[in-house]
């Protein structure tokens, strides 16, 4: 058996390896957001505001070129939410800290995982027009298990 015969049983092996280890992170991931949205009305408070938003450009909750989320606010400043989109994370859910207000100009710490990818943020959300915000901040993260880094955040999101 030969050097070369060795190093590719390894890397076949290693290949088979990421393999499952992403199949059990979906598995996972998808598992803890049905879960979470089968307790979801256990868990969020009532909100007099919309909780639902579409985005267009990488925000705090959704790193995507356009994406959907559903928030469950368990105060003014503090919510959970699923969330999917055409890039990372796929389908994924997080949590997000406002230090004014979920429905006002403000602050935003947050941490999104899915299925393809996760990120820590931290930006600022301008209130632009009844439902509208504009985000801006910074993003670090494993963008569809292709790059470790820092990304820019810059989106506009409509809140339904």
């Amino acid at each position: 058996m030969g050097a070369d015969t060795r190093y590719r049983d390894v890397q076949m092996h290693s290949g088979r390896e990421k393999s499952m280890m992403l199949n059990k992170r979906f598995i996972t991931t998808c598992a803890a957001v049905v879960f979470f949205l089968l307790k979801a009305p256990d868990l969020s408070a009532q909100s007099a505001g919309p909780t639902r938003s579409v985005n267009f450009g990488p925000n705090t909750r959704n790193f995507g070129i356009v994406g959907v989320t559903k928030d469950f606010l368990m105060n003014e400043h503090f919510s959970l939410y699923v969330t999917g989109g055409l890039t990372s994370p796929f389908i994924g859910g997080g949590a997000a800290y406002y230090m004014t207000s979920y429905h006002k100009s403000s602050f935003v710490f947050s941490s999104t995982i899915g299925a393809v990818g996760a990120q820590a943020n931290a930006a600022y959300q301008w209130k632009a027009g009844k439902r509208g915000f504009v985000t801006t901040g910074v993003s670090y993260g494993y963008y569809g298990l292709q790059y470790e880094g820092f990304v820019p955040l810059l989106s506009y999101e409509i809140r339904f």
